[in-house]
């Protein structure tokens, strides 16, 4: 893609152009507009060129004051958190402040809304100094950019295609010459369409490297022979159905998470545990293996690494949203979990033969009538994910019922619930627990025997110090077995962090 990066690279800092440009890249889903542009982005060029630049995510279910705040954090989440409490008419107003007079670079990434962008245009100021707004995904967006440049992403030719498998196969090794002739035809089969030729290149190293087995994979994939993106969608479903049964799991589990949003491995794994997904280890921990589990997830292209500890494991991850698609079908046909959005709705007759549902903050009114109608003997986890809510809508209440007995995991952190919710000690099957709270935890929550990790933010001052307390007396009894609980004070953006250690008698600040 050189030759793309340097047309793309001189519209935005070439040329003698001083008005507000907008560039845009458009494709097909999985051609890779976003890692070009973030290439791009991270060019050192770029950043010496403009005063500020900021990446901003807007996805199809775009949130406008969430990319108001990106753009206000120009990269830095400290910065985020200082105007998480202004409205969306300050945040516009702060974000035509924050650039007036400057040369900026604003990324708008995977944008599919006319009104989104119509939305936050109004607060980009052009003072001809050469600002420019760079655009990924449609066409349609970028035709109503109005002044700009349009740049659509070629699919790769057989020889680069080619390239691609075999780097990411081999690496810097020659591939055999026995496996050279099946090798292209593979890459002749991905269409161009470098989403395709990764995840296949993450599933071949993962199998013999036989004529054979490798014509295996070539004559599933011819199997499956329609357009690009029917292609597309076929070859990941190859990649997914090769998984070791545990790591599917691991992986539809991917497709619950909002779309473009980073996924924190710490909560994502201790899930993973709660759920009993993972086979233990005489000589590993569950969190071990879970990591493990997550990095081969990675080198089979399978996920995305957003960021990574200074020990080199994995921090956040996301997921490519043909791969979120596939999440949501594989999970669906199996009947693995439900996604739950404003749009959706579930039938009582669907419920009763859920394990999972997940619920997507953006529809809780809506969810809530099904809720009340349903029959819960299956459920095994809800998840309820997106933004902050408070708890001021009754029907939201029926996320804690009692009603699920049989509960493993309850992940309702995203909503504010002003007092405890004591549905939640009778839930004694209940293995992972997350909520928000504005009051103190009792100690009735020793009845949950079974929990294995609680992670509280309290939204009022110290009102949760009393709680860990309560927990530190009944711990000889119910904690033993656990091997951590989280709780977490929240004051303003300052978070406080304690951790109970099993058959400890003390609390350590960590």
């Amino acid at each position: 893609m050189e030759n793309v990066f340097n047309k793309v690279l001189n519209q935005l800092i070439g040329g003698n152009a001083r008005e507000l440009n907008v560039v845009s890249v458009v494709g097909m889903g999985g051609i890779g507009k976003s890692t070009l542009a973030g290439s791009i982005f991270r060019n050192p060029s770029v950043f010496y060129h403009f005063d500020v630049s900021s990446w901003v995510t807007v996805s199809q279910k775009y949130d406008v004051r969430e990319m108001l705040l990106d753009v206000l954090s120009f990269g830095t989440p400290s910065l985020k958190a200082m105007y998480s409490n202004l409205s969306n008419d300050q945040l516009l107003e702060q974000v035509y402040r924050k650039l007036k007079g400057k040369r900026y670079l604003i990324v708008l990434d995977d944008i599919w809304s006319i009104e989104a962008w119509n939305l936050v245009i109004r607060s980009f100021s052009d003072d001809e100094n050469g600002s420019r707004i760079m655009l990924t995904r449609l066409s349609e967006v970028a035709m109503s950019a109005g002044n700009g440049y349009t740049f659509n992403m070629p699919f790769l030719n057989l020889e680069n295609s080619w390239k691609l498998l075999a780097d990411k196969v081999f690496g810097i090794v020659v591939c055999p010459l026995r496996l050279e002739s099946m090798g292209k035809q593979i890459a002749q089969q991905c269409q161009g369409l470098p989403l395709s030729l990764v995840v296949i290149a993450g599933l071949l190293p993962k199998i013999s490297r036989t004529y054979k087995d490798w014509q295996k994979v070539l004559e599933s994939m011819k199997s499956h022979e329609g357009s690009t993106s029917e292609q597309c969608l076929a070859i990941l479903a190859l990649s997914y159905n090769y998984l070791p049964c545990s790591l599917k799991a691991c992986f539809l589990y991917m497709g619950a998470f909002p779309e473009d949003k980073e996924i924190h491995v710490d909560k994502l794994i201790k899930i993973w545990v709660a759920e009993g997904f993972l086979k233990p280890s005489s000589h590993k921990k569950l969190e071990e293996v879970a990591e493990e589990c997550l990095e081969d997830l990675f080198s089979r292209s399978l996920i995305i690494v957003s960021r990574r500890r200074a020990n080199g494991k994995i921090r956040s991850c996301r997921i490519h949203d043909l791969l979120r698609q596939l999440c949501l079908r594989e999970g669906k046909s199996e009947k693995f979990f439900h996604v739950m959005t404003k749009s959706f709705e579930m039938s009582a007759e669907c419920m009763e033969i859920e394990h999972r549902l997940c619920l997507h903050t953006d529809g809780l009114e809506n969810q809530s009538l099904a809720l009340e109608k349903g029959n819960f003997d299956s459920v095994r986890t809800i998840l309820c994910l997106g933004e902050l809510h408070s708890f001021l809508n009754s029907g939201c209440y029926k996320i804690v019922d009692p009603r699920f007995e049989l509960l493993r995991v309850l992940d309702v952190q995203n909503i504010h619930f002003p007092s405890f919710p004591n549905e939640i000690t009778q839930l004694v099957q209940l293995r992972y627990v997350s909520f928000t709270t504005g009051s103190e935890v009792p100690a009735s929550i020793s009845n949950l025997w079974n929990l294995q990790t609680m992670s509280v933010i309290s939204v009022a001052e110290n009102e949760l110090h009393p709680a860990i307390g309560n927990l530190e007396d009944v711990k000889s009894e119910t904690f033993q077995s656990r091997e951590i609980v989280h709780a977490c004070s929240s004051q303003g953006t300052k978070f406080s962090w304690y951790r109970i250690l099993r058959n400890s008698s003390f609390v350590t600040n960590c």
